[in-house]
């Protein structure tokens, strides 16, 4: 099941889910870590793509919409923050883009 939602204002479905799928989504929110923390009260496992920040000017970025500018290590950094643990983190094929799968962290 599909469900739309505007998480720039702090929509998000009620209920748990087997898994939520961010794709190319994080570079357009406003509170990366808000959204990723809510995430991992409704779900188990996150499947995850973000274009991290290389050597473009932050403009570059902002051109495409897009609202934050992560590096792997604080991309890695905020995901821990919000309560997930990377399982794999790679390169998508063909893309500029990485794939991120993600379980909770133990408490």
């Amino acid at each position: 099941m599909t469900v739309p939602v505007d998480l720039n204002q702090g929509q998000f479905p009620q209920g748990r889910f087997d898994a939520i799928a961010l794709l190319e989504v994080l570079e357009f929110l406003h509170e990366p870590l808000t959204v990723l923390k809510t995430c991992r009260e409704a779900s188990d496992s996150l499947v995850l793509t973000y274009r991290l920040r290389t050597k473009e000017k932050v403009s570059a970025r902002r051109a495409q919409g897009w609202f934050n500018d992560f590096d792997e290590k604080g991309l890695r950094r905020l995901l821990d923050e919000a309560g997930w643990r990377i399982d794999l983190f790679m390169a998508a094929p063909k893309a500029a883009t990485q794939l991120i799968l993600a379980r909770p962290k133990p408490d």
